[in-house]
């Protein structure tokens, strides 16, 4: 398997190392949104994870494919 594979998270291609890091800091941005009680920002940010971690996924699970 590739080590760097790429992927489109929907606002820009990114390899999985800088897609993973991305994910950390939306991570840490929730925490302090749900501590401010800013819940209807905090929900569309776990929407946005949900879709680059999906995102990722299906990018790992394709390059795997093509070995």
């Amino acid at each position: 398997m590739n080590e760097n594979i790429k992927v489109n998270d929907g606002k820009g291609l990114f390899d999985n190392e800088g897609l993973c890091d991305t994910i950390k800091q939306d991570l840490n941005s929730l925490i302090k949104l749900a501590m401010n009680g800013q819940y209807i920002l905090a929900c569309s940010l776990v929407a946005s994870i949900a879709v680059r971690l999906e995102n990722l996924k299906k990018g790992i699970k394709s390059d795997s494919d093509s070995q």
